[in-house]
């Protein structure tokens, strides 16, 4: 989800020089945001469905918005993926006319020299 968060961290023991790994702190804080997210729709949607004035309610102005911040990022997910692989047709599209092109002026230098 996130790319800079890394799942492990390497790191050389200054007295052994072994290898040694370990797993890093934090790895549950991707899945924060989603999951407050997901239980504060659902919040909203169980309270305020049967009774829609419940809605001004203190707690549900404040469930409100993230709930509708984790919709927005769902429906936000789809458009990410169809995005990455458009960009990556045209980057490879892009990359190989640049080889063509340059390839054979590289051979042509290399040549010369």
């Amino acid at each position: 989800m996130l790319p800079l968060i890394k799942k492990t961290v390497s790191s050389v023991c200054p007295k052994t020089d072994k290898l040694s790994t370990r797993k890093q702190k934090g790895r549950w804080l991707i899945w924060l945001f989603p999951f407050t997210g997901l239980v504060a729709l659902l919040w909203f949607l169980v309270r305020v469905l049967p009774k829609p004035s419940r809605a001004t309610y203190p707690c549900q102005r404040v469930a409100f918005p993230l709930a509708s911040g984790f919709v927005i990022w769902l429906l936000g997910l789809p458009v990410r993926w169809a995005l990455f692989v458009k960009l990556n047709a045209i980057v490879r599209k892009h990359v190989m006319c640049c080889v063509q092109y340059s390839l054979p002026g590289v051979l042509g230098v290399s040549d010369w020299l």
